[in-house]
This record gives C-alpha cells, sequence and structure tokens, in this order.
C-alpha cells in the first residue's frame, strides 16, 4: 500500500511530464478536448490532494486512538493486579484468622471434655460415696 506522501510525489511527477508534454505540442494541435481532459485531471488531482490530506488525518487520530488503548490497557492490567494482591492478602489475614479460631475452639472442646469427664467421675463418686455412708439398718 502506497503512503500518502507517495501518491503525491506520484501524480506530481505525472503532472510534470503531463506540462512537458504539453509544451512539446504546437499550440494548433491543442484541442477543445484536451483542455477539458487537463481540467478533469487537475481536479482529480485536486480530489486525490483532499484524500491523501484525509488519510493522513485519519491515520494520525488511529495511531492516537491505539495508543491511547494501549495506556488503558496497561492501566486496566495493573489495577488488576493490584486488586488481586490485596485480595490475596485479605484471604492471608482470614485464613490465619480462621486457624486462630479453630485452635481456640479445639481447645474450648478439650476444656468441655474435660470438664464432662470431671463431672462423671464426680458423679460416680457422689453415688459411691452415698450408698456406703446409708445406715445399713435403720
Amino acid at each position: 500500500m502506497m503512503s500518502g506522501s507517495q501518491i503525491t510525489r506520484l501524480f506530481t511527477s505525472m503532472s510534470n511530464k503531463e506540462n512537458v508534454n504539453e509544451k512539446l505540442i504546437p499550440e494548433k494541435q491543442k484541442n477543445p478536448t484536451n483542455k477539458a481532459n487537463s481540467m478533469a485531471l487537475s481536479q482529480m488531482k485536486e480530489q486525490l490532494s483532499h484524500e491523501v490530506q484525509r488519510r493522513e488525518e485519519l491515520e494520525s487520530q488511529l495511531d492516537k486512538s491505539q495508543k491511547e488503548m494501549e495506556e488503558l490497557s496497561v492501566s486496566l492490567f495493573t489495577e488488576a493486579n493490584e486488586m488481586v494482591a490485596k485480595a490475596r492478602q485479605e484471604t492471608e489475614v482470614l485464613r490465619r484468622e480462621l486457624d486462630y479460631h479453630e485452635k481456640m475452639q479445639e481447645r474450648r472442646m478439650q476444656k468441655l471434655k474435660n470438664i464432662q469427664s470431671a463431672i462423671r467421675t464426680s458423679m460416680e463418686n457422689r453415688k459411691f460415696f452415698s450408698y456406703s455412708y446409708e445406715a445399713p439398718y435403720q
């Protein structure tokens, strides 16, 4: 694909060749058809010039948009990575808290079992001693 400046140079060189050719053609051989063709050609060159200029503007806008999109992508991924890191830190804190509470629960369960065992032993001793202190003769 040719760039805008390459197209412009091509038509400029073609225009220069036509100007040279027109000078070589004697005045009497020039006819209105050639002038009409020449005018059409100059209009086409002008249109081409406008199109090339518009193309360059659009390419500039495209480059600008692509750079902006790249910057936004980098920003987005940076922010996402920061969010993931923060979430991992929070998860780690919560995991540690959970571990602490699970250990506390295990200790409390062990204390509860010890208390239950002590109560059973106490009740058994109470029954044992209550039978032994009963008067055999009443």
